[in-house]
């Protein structure tokens, strides 16, 4: 443990020196940079920002993020915003140095790239792809810029976020108030760098299982006993999921009945969708949520019992009213059907019903956006669905299987076959909380890192690439697990291995704490990690540890282990 320190410790000096970048290839350092081509360096650190003032809201949303983060890391808070407006506009002034943001197809790109300093070619018709350079004379009035070009709304909008972390901006800036760390001084490195696309299409969480806690702190935030989940509230996840690289959420559904009926994203606050879509966040809903519509929002006095045998109409004029309100936001659609409450269907014959759901489900979305396969769609094989794919129901070839783990983090059943030839591809639904039986994880983080990554890395390498979704439940306090997930998703190849671990945790610390005690907390996180996956607290029996029901207590304490 002395020598891990030590060698941690080391390498925190180093880290001091460097960018917070966990993963990404280096933007910035914290020193000058002595060549004769370029002097000092470009310093950034009051440099004026300039974005199209067309270009996607995300993207506006996301420079006006970076000018006050680098407020808080400079404590400068005297630099220039400009929103260019046309092609050929004039820079107010003569900025000097400019940090230059926008889409490749944005006035503002356009106009860098037609006069040759800049080449896009690398990047334009990525996913979720960006590109940085350090170009001298970029626009007139502006000497020199780093220039940040992405390949779509959330290419763009992840340089961004990703520059904002490496200058020292923590991704968990509000969730886990971590501060800014300080830089007087800002430089960009002299060259240019690529970045995606991503190893994993659409990445993100799962609010569960969100009462008391999460509901309650965010209830006495405003000084009530309840609180809507509102755009106020979605605004603070969605900037989180972003600075991770994200771009997916199942938002919270809890059931309640003080008040009833519990949180429904899309009434709680009618403002919620429209946020997601200008954000950049495709929204789908949970397992047994179809359609757009939260279990919440189905009122069995006023619409009759959630049976498909039984009440078809209403549960079909239920399912159009959640097409319709999404429009054209960027949406997943859950298809199928289960129970009410995470339950069974309750019908005779759940095969026949579910063919019959597909069918209505699939004429609606032709309805409202022109044919069947026209957005995406995912099919979660959860519990007892998985025995009716498994029995020969197969959805169309354009929906997402999505393969859940056991609740536990064992990912039990893969794409095998054609099912890696599927047009919608598979993904998977993975738990890093649970609440069920035989037992419940969830007031603290009892997650081994060296098995997510594991799990997570052999379902990639097996062809479930197209969602990893992670039921973080209150998202506190699973930022450590669920960073490593979003990173892995993002770009598989830099966490192939659990010898990577310790490294990546020196880099995590270092963001979030600081270099000087980045050694010490490094190597807790790794020992928490490593007796956690021995066994979970909530697995824990009076008897687990007794040398009293066992010759071999290696085995009792171990058993179970998760």
């Amino acid at each position: 443990m002395v020598a891990l320190l030590l060698a941690a410790s080391l390498a925190a000096s180093l880290l001091s020196l460097q960018c917070f970048a966990l993963l990404e290839e280096e933007l910035v350092t914290f020193q000058g940079i002595s060549s004769s081509a370029t002097g000092p360096g470009l310093d950034i650190a009051d440099a004026a920002l300039i974005y199209d003032q067309d270009d996607f809201k995300g993207v506006q949303i996301a420079v006006q993020s970076l000018w006050r983060d680098l407020d808080q890391i400079t404590g400068h808070g005297n630099r220039q915003l400009a929103a260019v407006t046309a092609v050929n506009a004039s820079i107010p002034g003569n900025l000097g140095a400019a940090i230059i943001v926008g889409s490749v197809n944005s006035s503002l790109i356009r106009q860098i790239t037609s006069s040759g300093a800049l080449s896009l070619t690398d990047i334009e018709g990525r996913w979720e792809s960006f590109k940085t350079s350090v170009v001298q004379n970029p626009l007139p009035g502006v000497d020199n810029a780093l220039v940040i070009a992405g390949s779509d709304k959330r290419g763009t909008i992840f340089g961004v976020y990703t520059l904002s972390e490496q200058c020292g901006q923590s991704p968990y800036h509000w969730f886990a108030d971590v501060p800014a760390q300080r830089h007087t001084h800002i430089y960009a490195l002299p060259k240019t760098t690529v970045h995606g696309e991503p190893s994993v299409r659409y990445r993100g969480l799962f609010i569960n299982d969100e009462e008391p806690a999460l509901n309650q702190w965010w209830a006495r935030r405003h000084n009530a006993t309840r609180w809507p989940l509102d755009r106020e509230f979605y605004a603070h996840v969605f900037d989180l999921l972003l600075r991770l690289r994200a771009n997916f959420l199942w938002p919270a559904m809890w059931k309640s009945f003080t008040p009833p009926p519990g949180n429904i994203f899309f009434t709680d606050d009618p403002g919620n969708q429209q946020l997601a879509d200008d954000y950049g966040i495709v929204i789908s809903t949970a397992h047994h949520e179809p359609m757009q519509r939260a279990t919440n929002e189905w009122d069995e006095v006023r619409l009759g019992p959630w049976d498909w045998s039984r009440n078809r109409d209403n549960i079909t004029r239920f399912m159009d009213e959640g097409v319709r309100r999404a429009g054209k936001n960027e949406s997943y659609f859950t298809i199928g059907m289960r129970g009410l409450g995470d339950e069974a269907a309750n019908t005779a014959n759940a095969i026949e019903m579910l063919k019959d759901v597909f069918r209505v489900q699939r004429g609606i979305i032709k309805k409202y956006h022109g044919s069947e396969d026209a957005v995406n769609q995912v099919w979660t094989l959860y519990k007892e669905v998985a025995a009716y794919y498994d029995a020969g129901l197969d959805p169309p070839e354009d929906v997402t299987l999505l393969f859940p783990d056991d609740n536990q983090g064992n990912v039990y059943r893969l794409p095998t076959g054609n099912e890696t030839r599927r047009k919608g591809g598979s993904g998977v639904y993975f738990h890093l909380e649970y609440v069920g039986l035989p037992r419940s994880y969830k007031w603290a983080n009892t997650n081994n890192l060296s098995k997510i990554l594991k799990e997570l890395h052999q379902s990639y390498l097996r062809g479930a690439d197209r969602i990893f979704v992670v039921n973080v439940g209150d998202i506190k306090p699973m930022e450590l697990p669920f960073n490593l997930a979003m990173d892995l998703a993002w770009d598989a190849s830099k966490l192939d291995s659990p010898a990577k671990i310790p490294h990546y945790l020196e880099r995590y610390a270092t963001r979030e704490f600081g270099a000087d005690s980045a050694p010490e907390i490094a190597a807790i996180l790794l020992e928490h990690s490593h007796l956690v996956g021995m066994r979970r607290y909530e697995f824990v029996t009076p008897d687990t540890f007794s040398v009293l029901t066992t010759t071999r207590p290696s085995e009792s304490s171990t058993a179970g282990s998760v």
